[in-house]
């Protein structure tokens, strides 16, 4: 019994660790748009952010 609350434990931590990195994922995308609207320059966007160009042209469609 406590070798399966174990398992739930580890895979809610994982559940958790995943959903956080959607978030800041999500965070960047919307920081990224919000600097393309401000027409900041595509190089310093991805140095801010962390997105290639690729997601960064998505963004702009």
């Amino acid at each position: 019994m406590l070798a399966v609350l174990d398992m739930i434990e580890e895979e809610n931590k994982m559940l958790l660790a995943r959903g956080r990195r959607a978030g800041i994922k999500e965070a960047k995308k919307e920081d990224a748009r919000k600097m393309l609207q401000k027409k900041l320059p595509i190089e310093m966007i991805i140095e801010i952010t962390g997105l290639t160009k690729e997601q960064l042209e998505k963004l702009k469609k």
